[in-house]
């Protein structure tokens, strides 16, 4: 069983990354004015940063001018086995 990590990033109150228990994959997600994320296997950029967000009928977009309003960090050690 690996752990898997969810942390903050340290360098900007409104980066976050969640990393693969095996630590070669990590997902990074960015606030700012929007939200945006990127993916990395090792230092190899997979994707690019990219926003994300919806736009809605009536002109309505969930998550612009995004705010983190708490956080926690944690490891989880769980193996989750798929029946076959």
């Amino acid at each position: 069983m690996l752990p898997m990590i969810f942390l903050a990033c340290f360098g900007r109150a409104a980066d976050f990354e969640i990393t693969s228990p095996d630590r070669q994959i990590t997902v990074r997600v960015y606030l700012g004015e929007q939200v945006s994320w990127s993916v990395y296997r090792g230092q190899e950029c997979l994707l690019a940063p990219s926003r994300m967000g919806m736009e809605l009928s009536n002109d309505r977009r969930p998550g612009a001018s995004p705010q983190v309003r708490t956080t926690n960090s944690r490891t989880v050690d769980q193996q989750i086995i798929p029946v076959v």
